[in-house]
């Protein structure tokens, strides 16, 4: 075959094939009726198409043995996977060891809970056998929670982890889905507290009450899941959300026993620790005398050596009692409290009393003036500061027994 039969042969494949494309039957022949007459050159433009047809793309199937007898085009769309997400809200949480649940992590994940693991491990590394953590569906978040590193925010489901079977100290509790995984730091405490001042210096018939309660935690875990409860005999029990004891006046007939407890309370389960119960009782209040509300305010003499005679006039502040026996609209009111001086001594020297008079009750603080003469100076005359004046002062109301109160002043 010449080169011009050769270009020839390929012009006419070409033809064929570009029939073939527009579904036209019709061949290019050359004139030839049957494959004997048929010369070498055409047989080659044949061969050539076929060549032709399997090397470009998509024309194999154009031959009829590849054509099906019976065809369905099928349209396959692959739907887009995304990417699933696991989050666990808080980096640490608290809680306290003993029995129950002793602490709750919370978080969110696309994956069903069901399918989710958690590892709990020491602060060394090593897991925890004995933990037991159980996670529970919150509820199914219709929109997403957070975004994910693609900036594609995520729809899941909200989840809790309950942790229990563990003693206080440092944990990290690991929650996975098998391709995420987040980890949060668990820091359990001792269930105890400590009052601020002594409750039962505040179990006082008619006085108000108010003592902040701490707990080993500080504020790691909210304010608001700790109940502070208040019994009183006779009375309804008081239950105050904090970490405060707060009553606003103990009523007098609430006399006996009293307790004041906290609690932890778990919100997601309800589960109730007992941190500390205080027992005390409830008395009525004593008046108050403080040293420092005692005051010389005159020293005279007469007479003559040896016989001198001092007068000394003295000033007392005594704070009345609140004692209300019902409390009228948790409102005290103040009982003025009734004093008397029994004796009054300078040194070794006795004095004899002269007057002691109440000058007025304002807020609550009544005040006493007092007169006592000593005959013998000696005391006054040394200025022995070391023995200074001493007086003994005897004070009732009518809902109190007689209170015996020793006093001292030094000498100026």
């Amino acid at each position: 075959m010449t080169s011009e039969q050769f270009e020839r042969a390929i012009q006419i494949a070409r033809q064929n094939a570009e029939a073939d494309r527009n579904n036209n039957a019709q061949v290019v022949q050359a004139g030839f009726k049957t494959q004997g007459d048929e010369p070498k050159h055409i047989r080659a433009v044949k061969l050539y198409g076929y060549i032709t047809k399997l090397l470009t793309p998509q024309f194999a199937r154009n031959f009829q043995q590849n054509q099906g007898v019976t065809a369905i085009d099928v349209k396959v769309i692959r739907k887009h996977s995304a990417q699933s997400t696991l989050e666990i809200y808080a980096n640490s949480v608290a809680g306290f060891a003993g029995n129950g649940v002793n602490a709750v992590v919370e978080g969110v994940s696309s994956t069903d809970i069901g399918k989710l693991r958690a590892t709990v491990r020491s602060e060394q590394g090593n897991v925890i056998s004995s933990a037991q953590v159980k996670l529970f569906p919150m509820q199914v978040m219709l929109a997403s929670a957070e975004n994910t590193g693609s900036g594609i925010k995520q729809k899941g489901i909200a989840w809790y982890a309950t942790l229990s079977g563990l003693q206080a100290g440092t944990y990290s509790v690991e929650i996975t889905d098998g391709t995420n995984t987040d980890k949060a730091q668990v820091n359990l405490y001792e269930p105890q507290a400590e009052a601020q001042r002594p409750i039962a210096n505040w179990m006082v018939g008619g006085k108000v009450m108010s003592v902040r309660l701490n707990t080993p935690d500080g504020t790691a875990i909210p304010e608001n899941q700790f109940f502070t409860i208040v019994e009183l005999t006779g009375q309804a029990t008081q239950t105050v959300n904090g970490k405060t004891v707060n009553v606003r006046c103990i009523p007098a007939k609430a006399l006996g026993e009293a307790k004041v407890k906290l609690k932890w309370i778990e919100p997601h389960t309800k589960h109730e620790v007992l941190l500390k119960e205080w027992k005390t009782e409830v008395k009525m209040d004593e008046p108050y005398i403080a040293p420092q509300n005692m005051t010389i305010t005159n020293v005279s003499m007469s007479g003559t050596q040896p016989e001198h005679r001092y007068m000394v006039e003295l000033k007392l502040l005594v704070a009345d009692i609140r004692a209300d026996a019902d409390c009228t609209n948790g409102i005290p009111i103040y009982t003025p409290v009734n004093a008397r001086m029994q004796s009054a001594q300078a040194g070794t020297v006795k004095g004899r009393i002269i007057s002691f008079t109440k000058q007025a009750s304002n807020g609550g603080v009544s005040t006493y003036i007092a007169k006592v003469e000593f005959s013998n100076g000696e005391a006054f005359d040394n200025r022995d500061k070391s023995k200074g004046l001493t007086v003994n002062l005897l004070t009732s109301t009518g809902n109190s027994a007689i209170t015996s109160h020793t006093l001292n002043v030094a000498l100026r």
